[in-house]
């Protein structure tokens, strides 16, 4: 058996692959799929997308009052979070 094995991430590169076009692709598809299942923008949840300095980012917001207001009810956002996994 091999002692202490030690992996050297290359963080420059990992940097790189989080900013990709097709993982930014990736995260809106998913994103997008979690707002339409928490009633997408007929109802108020839209999904955006943004780059970070170190990575892409998306998130499902509630940007109407109705939508604020039934995610607080219901916690439909987090609910449907599997949404995004497929």
């Amino acid at each position: 058996m091999a002692g202490n094995v030690r992996i050297k991430w290359d963080r420059g590169a990992l940097e790189q692959v989080r900013r990709w076009p097709e993982a930014e692709a990736e995260l809106k598809r998913r994103a997008d799929a979690i707002a339409a299942a928490c009633g997408g923008e007929a109802v108020g949840f839209v999904a955006v997308t943004g780059k970070g300095r170190t990575r892409s980012r998306a998130a499902v917001i509630a940007a109407t009052q109705r939508a604020r207001r039934r995610n607080a009810a219901g916690n439909t956002i987090l609910r449907n979070l599997d949404a995004g996994r497929k």
